[in-house]
């Protein structure tokens, strides 16, 4: 059995002392009696109990007084204290309660009342005891919980400093090619990617947007990166038997049912300005924009997943004619689909503004669509990461 809880009783009175001693005591409690206030406060740096029974009107140091003295000190300031006297006038009440005091227990005693509010005071104490220790306990998990967000914070500020090294530093460029593109991630890492390699009289760009945002994303983002690469040091470039490639390199490695990779293949040749797109996944076509408008490209294709079987998939692609002032733009959902509360930015959206500066440079168009969903979306981060990548076959100066 748990001890019972200890009991101070502070009174000049001898006869008050073996009263209340006598009640408690019958009751189980532990009891100790000291006869002034000084007496309290040097028996509670000893031996702490769970309740003091102050007498108010006590030679040397009053129980105003002594509880006072209690509640200025950290360690006691917790203790119940119960004011016990004759006076029972308001004031003197309130006297009590300013002073710190919990209750007021006038005398002659009535035992069931000492009792009663004894035990109504040990309770409520037991159950701040409890609050403060539960409280104690959720700061100690508050603070592991900050310092795991801090070093889950300083590895994805890592992760996000990797992923943005696989990004290009540097687009291509020629007198004939402009390139643009607008990135946002909507969390630390992203699950959009895109790149350019150049390879003799050819430029091969891709776009990535794969389901998951976050280190999942970024990590396959990084797979599909390096199995591309593999395919362009092994063979020769071939739209369809790269996409084949990738399908095969992504089922070999087991990955979830529940991951799917939209991506969207382009190869330039820098000597005609052809240009031969391939989309697997990606829900938009793209935009040719020209001095005559904007033309949506019809080139559809499943993406790919471990969910889908390869007989599924018919890697056709497209190939376009990128004439002097053709600008081409491709995107990833994350722009079309966010939406502001009230309405869908829409892909009818991505068109209007393409068709009102049909005649800015890729980088400006870019930058109107990216002012606009500023515009639309007000302060609040995009739900999705956003890709938009621009190619301009630049007029002639």
């Amino acid at each position: 059995m748990s001890e019972k809880p200890l009991i101070l009783i502070a009174d000049d009175t001898t006869e008050n002392l073996q009263v209340l001693g006598s009640m408690l005591k019958n009751k189980g409690y532990n009891i100790a009696a000291v006869t002034n206030g000084e007496e309290a406060l040097d028996f509670v740096t000893k031996r702490k109990p769970a309740l003091i029974l102050l007498d108010v009107m006590m030679p040397r140091l009053n129980g105003y007084q002594a509880c006072r003295k209690l509640k200025n000190n950290d360690d006691f300031k917790d203790i119940p204290v119960l004011f016990i006297s004759a006076l029972n006038e308001l004031e003197d009440k309130l006297a009590g309660f300013e002073a710190g005091g919990v209750d007021f227990i006038t005398k002659p005693f009535q035992k069931q009342e000492v009792l009663a509010r004894v035990e109504t005071h040990l309770a409520l104490q037991e159950k701040k005891e409890k609050v403060a220790a539960y409280a104690r306990q959720l700061e100690e998990r508050n603070k592991e919980l900050e310092k795991l967000q801090r070093e889950l914070n300083e590895e994805w500020t890592k992760g996000k400093k990797l992923h943005q090294k696989f990004l290009p530093s540097q687009l291509p460029s020629t007198e004939q090619l402009d390139t643009c593109v607008y990135y946002q991630a909507s969390k630390k890492l992203g699950g959009d990617f895109y790149n350019f390699i150049e390879i003799g009289d050819k430029i091969i760009a891709y776009v990535v947007d794969i389901t998951g945002h976050g280190l999942d994303g970024a990590l396959l983002n990084i797979f599909i990166r390096e199995t591309i690469n593999s395919f362009l040091e092994q063979q020769e470039l071939d739209l369809k038997k790269l996409l084949k490639f990738i399908y095969h390199k992504y089922a070999k490695e087991s990955f979830s049912d529940d991951y799917f990779i939209c991506i969207a293949l382009i190869v330039l040749d820098k000597s005609n300005m052809d240009l031969y797109y391939l989309n697997s996944g990606f829900q938009f076509n793209p935009l040719v924009v020209n001095e005559q408008g904007v033309e949506e490209i019809d080139a559809r294709g499943l993406p790919i997943s471990t969910a889908i079987d390869l007989d599924k998939y018919k890697f056709d692609y497209v190939k376009i004619e990128l004439k002097t002032g053709d600008k081409f733009i491709i995107m990833t959902d994350g722009l079309v689909e966010e939406n502001n509360n009230s309405e869908r930015y829409g892909f009818g959206r991505v068109k209007e503004i393409s068709e009102q500066n049909k005649l800015l440079s890729i980088t400006s168009l870019l930058e109107e669509l990216k002012e606009d969903f500023h515009i639309f979306k007000g302060t609040g981060s995009a739900q999705d990461d956003i890709t938009i990548l621009g190619l301009e076959h630049k007029l002639e100066v």
